[in-house]
Order: C-alpha cells, then sequence, then structure tokens
C-alpha cells in the first residue's frame, strides 16, 4: 500500500451485522494488527511515508468526513459523532504532486487552536516531528503511550522535569525512570536504578527519561532487546547540533538512533533546523501547522553595555511582578546582580547547570519545577529547552556579541518564550542585545560546503588507512598510527570565541570515521547569528518585523561606570578564589585517595563526575591524569599547582616535555642523541644545532623537516642553555636536567615506545 488514498478496511459494507462505534474501533485495530505500516514497495521516491485511511459509519453526516486511521504507525483517535480535531495534506517538494514528498502536514482546525497531539494520536509517529510551537505534548504522549519507551533529552534539568511528573499516589512509586547524574531527589547509582526499575513487575510500560550523555548505559544495561522492545524519541533535537561544540557525546545519539527499526523511532522539536546529516534528511517528516496568530509585541533595546541595560529594566518592573532573563553567562549574571540595591539582590536566584554552580554560588538553584523560584530569575542555556512555567512574568532575553555563546538565535528566543505555558502569555518580552559590525559578513552556506568537503575527504583518508592496515598488516606500524593521528588533529575548525577547536570528524559506534555533522551546523549557524543578524542593529529588528513581531526599537548608550567596572573586577576575584578553592579540593581528595592506596582509574573518573565542572577543576584532573604514571604524587601535586588556572596548557605543555625527557631511560634514542650532540659545558655552534636537533627530532618527534629559525628554540625547550655573546647564535650547554628534578620516575619510557603519542609538540 502507498501512500495513495486507499481504504485499510471497510466494514460497513462487508454484509456482517450493525457494529457499535466500539465494535468498529476493536474491528479497526484487529485487523491492521496484521498489516505493515512500512511499505518498501510504495511507488513514491521516499516509501517512509504511509497514510492509512477507515471507514465512517457516520460519514456524510454533518461535520464528519472519511477517517484516517494511522499516520506514520500512529493510531489516531476517534470520536464518534465529534469528526476530527485536524486535516492532513500531503506537501510535494516544489509543488510537484506524485515527484517527492516534502512532508505530511498536519493541519490543526482554526477553533481547535489548544489541541495537543495527545488529541490526535494514541502513540506518536515515527519520523522527525516539526512541532512548530512549544507545548503541543509531544513527550506527554510518548510517556503515556501504551508501550515501552525511551526519550532522550539534552539536558537534565529537562529529564528531571518530565521525571517529577511520574509519581503515583496510589503505588507511592514514581511510573517512570531518571537516567542522568544526581540532580534532586535522584541520587542512586545509575546502573542500580535502571536494575531495580526493570526488574519492577508492577509497571508495565517502562519509560526512561535519560540525559543524552548516559544514553550509552542506559542502552548496556536494558541490551540488545532495546532495539526491538522500546521506542525511541529524541527529545529537542536542535540543541544536540546547539550544544555538540562543547558537549562531544551529543553526536552519539545519533548513531542509537539509526539501530532502532524505522517505525520506533523519532526526532522532535518546536524548532527543527537544516541538518547536514543525510540519513537525517532521509527521515520522514510530519509538520504541525496551526492557523495564523498575531505575533507577539517585542521590545528591542540595542547598546553594547547590556549588563548595564539589564538592570536597567530590571528595576523598571513593578515590585510584584516576576522577571525572567535568558543569559547564557554567569559571570555577566553575578555583575548584573551586583549592580542591583541589596533588597533586590535577596530577590535573585540563577538556574543554570552543576559546572557553574560553585560560581553561582547562594544564588544558585537546582531545579525549576514549573514556578519561578524567586521574583527575578535568571537562566543559562541549560533551561532555554523543555522546562514548563506555569505562570506569568516580564521575560529578557540578552545577546552580548562580546560573547558569542550567549548570542541568540531567532529559533532559541522562541525555545526561551515556550517556557511560559500560561494561556495568556508572558506579562512583557524584551531583548537586549549589542552588534560587531563586519563590513564584509561571509558566505556561510559556502563555508558549510567547504567544511563538509573537508571533513569528508579526511574521514576516507582515515578510513583508506585502516583498510590498509587490514589489507596490508606490515603497514600496521607506528608511523600509520602518526599519519591517522596528524590528520584526525588537522580536521579541526575553530570556534568564534576562544581557542576552542572543535573536531568535524568522528568515529561512529561502529568504529568508521565520518564527518561530525552536528557541529559543523552549529558553527554555521553561529557565523550566520553573530556575522550577519547582529552586523548591525537594525537587522535583527528588520527580521522580527518581517516574520509579523511587533517592534518597539530603542537605542541605550549607557556609559561603563567606576562602579560597574568594581563590580566586575570582584566578580573575577571571585571566579579566580572559586577556581582555586575547587582545585584545593580535588587535590584533598586525591590525597585521600593516595594515603589509602586507592588512588585508580575508576575513583579518579568518580571525582570528575562528582565534580561537573568544565573548568579548572576538569582541568587540573587531566593534567593530573597525564603524568601521574611518571611523576611522584607529592611533586607531581606540587607542579601542577604551580601553573594558573588560567593558563592556556602552554604551561603545563612545557612540564609535559621536561617530566618525560627526565624519564626516558639513558639509552633511548632521542634522549641518547641529543645528550651526545650538546653535551654539559660544550658552546654549539649554528651549524652543531641545526645538525644535533635534526638528527634527534627528525622523525623521533617530528613528522617534517624544521624551519631554520626552529633548532635554537628546540634546544632551549629541554635543555638549560645559555647564549654566548661573543659567538654569533652560539650557545652553552648549561644543564641537562632542565627543571632540577631529583625525584626518582614512576616509569621509564623505554626505547621502543612512541614518542610523538607522548610529547607535547607546543614549538612548531
Amino acid at each position: 500500500m502507498s501512500l495513495s488514498e486507499k481504504f485499510l478496511y471497510e466494514i460497513l459494507d462487508s454484509g456482517e451485522p450493525a457494529k457499535t462505534p466500539e465494535e468498529l474501533a476493536e474491528a479497526a485495530k484487529r485487523i491492521s494488527e496484521d498489516i505493515s505500516y512500512y511499505n518498501k514497495t510504495a511507488t513514491h521516491p521516499n516509501g517512509m511515508y504511509e497514510i492509512l485511511h477507515q471507514g465512517n459509519p457516520y460519514a456524510g453526516e454533518e461535520g464528519e468526513t472519511e477517517l484516517i486511521h494511522s499516520i506514520q504507525g500512529a493510531e489516531v483517535k476517534y470520536t464518534p459523532g465529534q469528526g476530527n480535531h485536524f486535516s492532513v495534506k500531503v506537501n510535494w517538494k516544489g509543488n510537484r504532486p506524485e515527484t517527492e514528498i516534502e512532508n505530511i502536514g498536519i493541519c490543526i482546525h482554526g477553533t481547535d487552536e489548544e489541541i495537543k497531539l495527545g488529541h490526535i494520536f494514541s502513540t506518536t509517529p515515527w519520523g522527525i516531528i516539526k512541532k512548530n510551537r512549544t507545548g503541543v505534548g509531544a513527550t506527554t504522549l510518548e510517556i503515556n503511550a501504551e508501550r515501552n519507551s525511551i526519550i532522550v533529552v539534552p539536558t537534565k534539568s529537562l529529564a528531571y522535569t518530565k521525571y517529577m511528573s511520574g509519581w503515583d499516589e496510589i503505588t507511592g512509586k514514581n511510573k517512570y525512570c531518571y537516567v542522568g547524574s544526581a540532580i534532586g531527589e535522584c541520587t542512586q547509582d545509575t546502573r542500580q536504578a535502571i536494575r531495580r526499575y526493570l526488574q519492577d513487575n508492577d509497571i508495565r510500560y517502562k519509560k526512561f527519561l535519560v540525559v543524552a550523555d548516559s544514553f550509552p548505559t542506559l542502552i548496556e544495561e536494558i541490551g540488545e532487546s532495546v532495539y526491538k522492545d522500546y521506542f525511541l524519541m529524541i527529545d529537542e533535537i536542535d540543541t544536540y547540533q546547539d550544544d555538540s561544540t562543547f558537549r562531544p557525546a551529543l553526536p552519539d545519539a545519533i548513531d542509537y538512533y539509526f539501530r532502532f527499526n524505522p517505525y520506533n523511532r523519532c526526532l522532535v522539536s518546536a524548532t527543527i533546523k537544516e541538518f547536514s546529516h543525510p540519513q537525517v534528511n532521509q527521515e520522514p517528516v510530519i509538520e504541525l501547522e496551526y492557523p495564523p496568530v498575531p505575533m507577539p509585541t517585542v521590545k528591542l533595546i540595542h547598546g553594547q553595555n547590556v549588563t548595564a541595560i539589564v538592570k536597567e529594566q530590571i528595576e523598571a518592573i513593578p515590585a510584584g511582578e516576576k522577571v525572567l532573563i535568558a543569559y547564557n553567562k554567569v559571570q555577566s549574571i553575578l555583575e548584573i546582580i551586583g549592580m542591583l540595591p541589596e533588597d533586590v539582590q535577596q530577590q535573585c536566584a540563577i538556574l543554570c547547570g552543576p559546572a557553574s554552580r560553585t560560581n553561582a554560588g547562594r544564588y544558585y538553584v537546582e531545579t525549576l519545577e514549573r514556578h519561578l523560584p524567586k521574583r527575578i530569575n535568571f537562566i543559562t542555556c541549560t533551561y532555554f529547552v523543555g522546562v514548563d512555567i506555569n505562570e506569568r512574568y516580564h521575560l529578557i532575553s540578552v545577546s552580548d556579541t562580546t560573547y558569542p555563546y550567549t548570542v541568540l538565535s531567532p529559533d532559541k528566543m522562541i525555545q526561551i518564550r515556550g517556557r511560559c505555558r500560561s494561556n495568556e502569555g508572558v506579562l512583557s518580552e524584551t531583548i537586549v542585545y549589542n552588534t560587531k559590525y563586519e563590513r564584509n559578513p561571509p558566505d556561510i552556506a559556502q563555508i558549510k560546503r567547504g567544511y563538509l568537503e573537508f571533513a569528508g575527504d579526511m574521514a576516507s583518508y582515515i578510513n583508506g588507512i585502516d583498510e590498509m592496515k587490514k589489507k596490508y598488516p606490515q603497514f600496521n606500524t607506528s608511523s600509520f598510527k602518526n599519519v591517522k593521528k596528524a590528520v584526525s588533529e588537522s580536521a579541526q575548525i575553530k570556534l568564534l570565541s576562544g581557542n576552542s577547536l572543535i573536531k568535524i570528524i568522528r568515529v561512529n559506534m561502529d568504529g568508521v570515521c565520518e564527518i561530525n555533522y552536528f557541529p559543523i551546523d552549529s558553527i554555521c549557524e553561529g557565523f550566520y547569528v553573530i556575522k550577519h543578524l547582529y552586523n548591525q542593529p537594525q537587522t535583527l529588528r528588520g527580521k522580527m518585523q518581517g516574520e509579523g513581531y511587533t517592534v518597539h526599537f530603542e537605542e541605550r548608550d549607557i556609559p561603563i561606570t567606576r562602579e560597574q567596572q568594581d563590580i566586575g573586577n570582584n566578580v573575577e576575584k571571585q571566579y579566580e578564589d572559586n577556581e582555586r578553592n575547587t582545585v584545593k579540593q580535588i587535590i584533598a581528595k586525591l590525597q585521600e585517595l593516595n594515603e589509602a592506596g586507592e588512588l585508580g582509574d575508576r575513583n579518579i573518573r568518580q571525582i570528575e563526575i562528582e565534580l561537573q565542572d568544565r573548568g579548572a577543576g576538569k582541568a587540573f584532573l587531566e593534567r593530573f591524569k597525564k603524568l601521574r604514571a611518571y611523576m611522584p604524587f607529592e611533586e607531581l601535586i606540587t607542579a601542577l599547582q604551580a601553573i594558573p588556572p588560567k593558563d592556556t596548557t602552554q604551561a603545563f605543555k612545557k612540564l609535559v616535555n621536561d617530566v618525560l625527557f627526565y624519564c626516558l631511560t639513558d639509552n633511548n634514542p632521542f634522549k641518547a642523541s641529543l645528550k651526545a650532540s650538546f653535551p654539559i659545558g660544550h658552546i654549539a655552534t649554528p651549524e652543531e644545532i641545526t645538525q644535533g636537533i635534526t638528527t634527534a627530532f627528525v622523525p623521533l618527534i617530528l613528522e617534517s623537516p624544521l624551519r631554520t629559525t626552529s633548532p635554537i628554540r628546540y634546544l632551549g625547550v629541554l635543555f638549560e642553555i645559555r647564549r654566548v655573546r661573543s659567538q654569533k647564535r652560539a650557545y652553552k650547554i648549561v644543564n641537562h636536567n632542565k627543571m632540577g628534578f631529583t625525584w626518582t620516575p614512576l616509569k621509564r619510557i623505554e626505547t621502543n615506545e612512541e614518542l610523538k603519542e607522548l610529547f607535547e609538540i607546543i614549538w612548531r
């Protein structure tokens, strides 16, 4: 059966005795159970679409039409005598019927604006569901469906909010299982919680609400049966694109998604974006279409000093009314709070991710349970999607181009506005933003094509190397490994802010290297938003007016006062103090484990989980793990403490090189060659330095020939040298142990170990 309008069954004309509506529905269900919703022989180019029809005993009566039995495998609800709440249409690409389907449109009737998906379907359709509005109940529909379900969400606050709605007063149990790191009352071991829930026979249909990072753990605990026994929903899929640049585990969710049966999976969002992932683009699409409604009134305030503008707007709100400020930077939030009067500061709360908990300090609130905890509430991106707030408030959204990760796209603004679940909407909406002018903004489509082509070539190259090693075992050498590593490290692009490099290739679940599509989508959207939408003050205004918003525009030029500077400096100092305290706490835990003889990988990993920090604490642990096999505990802790928390890894890389060189065995070719070429007390000429460094470094450390200016710098990396002023570019070798280490290495680096994998090449 294809998408063309064929009847699934027609009972009325079958000659059977008349049936009640309930008997008709039961018969329809019985007949349909043996019919596949997925028709591989469909005549349409994309056979992944299916609408199945049934007869209507009330057809011809007022308000009654032919009935649809199911859409994309989801049974349509029907109330006899009341008709449907919607109509269905097939949208063809280019408006050319019978060619290629764009999507199935579900048109909500003009009188039924509050209709939820649960009023239309008994279960969730499979494929991509473009809700186009927040709060239409997609997650609720799947939670209530009579089948086992896994609902994957991007943040634990969202998972926890859904989980808390599952308490059954009769049994005293939660009908759902939260899977993620500790939050609220969910503090038990994740694996144990999953096992207990699976073994609970009182809960017939298992409903897992899982944070994306914990999704692999859930799959492992359920086992291979998960792919046939569960329906998978990945909720707020656009957030996986947005956050993939700093949460590399998010793209892994798509690997699992495509292991599920095509009609046991769906991707959902109110703001579906363009995907570059080819498999995602092959998924069938259901798009909800609502009757036009007046767009809200929005106040746009442009000015470079956004924190002062936000402070001004907060103070203008009547004292008895609540306000929600969406600003993805806790440090700036604290500066705003610091500028408010002291009595108003007591009315403030910050809802942010666990990584920012320490910095948020006394203002931190862990969960948002349908009502705002204080009168003045700040939220970061953790709360931009999925959470429900059942009250009205004034909304202020902030985009600061100084920090690109705070800048909001129009889709993100829709998501933020959608947090308000009051039928009357927010009390008012204000967008505060600044701009960064660029004379010739880039062609984003061209940039994206270039990234995808580059990533595709790099992935193919790496996969080719792997195939060569399988086919020709003699090539499975360290040199081949180094080539693969070099290609992997080269396939990176830089974010708009900071020094972070994002990998645009990844290894999927099957061990195959492929394009890392989500970060590319995210970075390119970031380029568009920053370099086009926030390029000039009037651009955002024009776009919103073009979409039907009533826009009141205002320009505010507020100078930075001495008081504001002092508050900012105090917040900066507090950040530094918090980072130092975090590192001290980590050191105390490491010392406790070391003294107990329990300083193993598992316990260190537990510290990382408890820390939930992407700042100085995580950096300290990463550095500790890299060198702990070589350097005694106390000496390593002392050396790491000497590196400033804000160091961009240069100082640490120097320490790595010094430690590793010290731990090389004396007969290691690299160490032996350098010592032989440059004995202590020797005065080396430029020619000798070039010859000795080239012999030692190429190819043991470096892949390519040296630049003419490099040898002296390389020599100074590992040896203590002193310039001889009487001879041009000549240097005296003062000491082979540059750092004066006296400790005994815990581990020696033998002659057969691959040095390129160990040393940090910072001197290129």
